[in-house]
């Protein structure tokens, strides 16, 4: 799976982690004529590798890239749309993460993809290990019946190397929930399903931050 056309398919899983496909980039090249993530450090001398999957009837997807068992690796990875043009079609990048899931594992959640279209996936490895394993997951998340998905985005203002970042989501009166960052990653999406109508209060909060 070095090149787009030999991407591996990824089948979708009830929930992640799952039955993740497991992988790894030793050995891969950069491949060429592509553009470039934008995150991640990814550069002329990534080792990228390629997995695909058909979007759902629903259009939303969300996908998670964790450090494997051998050699493990920081996983960062970009989604791309070739239009329906197949492996041969023009690339356009659609989004790149390499930190929105737990700890230093990298979240993609897209909504509105093209039902029955074929979408890739670019994954290669940051940091001092620039190959290595890691593991890939895909669910199509779907809100329970009358709700809609929205999305927490929790990120810092500026550079910080510590903390923890809170959201406390109660709707309707209900119990809290909260939603976290892991300790000194302060980087992490989150879908939450709300009711239609419903009355949500956000209240967030940190410990540690500058």
């Amino acid at each position: 799976n070095n090149q787009p056309c030999n991407a591996t398919p990824l089948a979708f899983n009830a929930s992640c982690p799952a039955t993740p496909a497991g992988g790894n980039n030793f050995d891969a090249c950069n491949t060429p004529g592509i553009p470039d993530p934008g995150c991640g450090g990814f550069d002329g001398n990534s080792n990228d590798v390629w997995y695909s999957f058909v979007a759902p009837a629903s259009g939303t997807v969300q996908l998670e890239a964790t450090a494997g068992t051998t050699v493990p690796a920081n996983p960062a990875m970009a989604l791309y749309s070739t239009g329906g043009d197949g492996c041969h079609g023009r690339f356009t990048l659609i989004q790149c993460d390499a930190r929105m899931g737990p700890g230093n594992s990298a979240r993609i959640i897209r909504t509105g993809l093209a039902s029955g279209q074929t979408y890739y996936v670019r994954a290669w490895a940051e940091g001092a290990v620039t190959m290595g394993s890691f593991d890939i997951c895909i669910t199509e998340p779907i809100p329970p019946a009358g709700s809609c998905f929205y999305l927490i985005d929790l990120w810092p203002e500026t550079p910080q190397v510590t903390g923890t970042q809170y959201m406390d989501v109660t709707i309707n009166g209900g119990p809290t929930v909260t939603y976290s960052t892991a300790p000194g990653d302060l980087f992490e999406q989150f879908l939450i399903a709300i009711p239609t109508g419903a009355s949500v209060l956000f209240e967030y909060y940190n410990v540690g931050l500058n």
